[in-house]
């Protein structure tokens, strides 16, 4: 089985320079328009 352990999205729709480490559970929260469906999209 494979983990995810890291995430690193350069140039993504509204996406610039994401660094995020990955964790067993996440949640994502924030403003409308702050990239959160561009996040899931990009690590699909």
């Amino acid at each position: 089985m494979y983990k995810i352990n890291h995430i690193k999205i350069g140039g993504f729709m509204r996406l610039k320079d994401i660094d995020l480490p990955v964790r067993p559970l996440m949640v994502l929260i924030g403003a409308n328009s702050a990239g959160k469906t561009s996040l899931r999209t990009a690590a699909h």
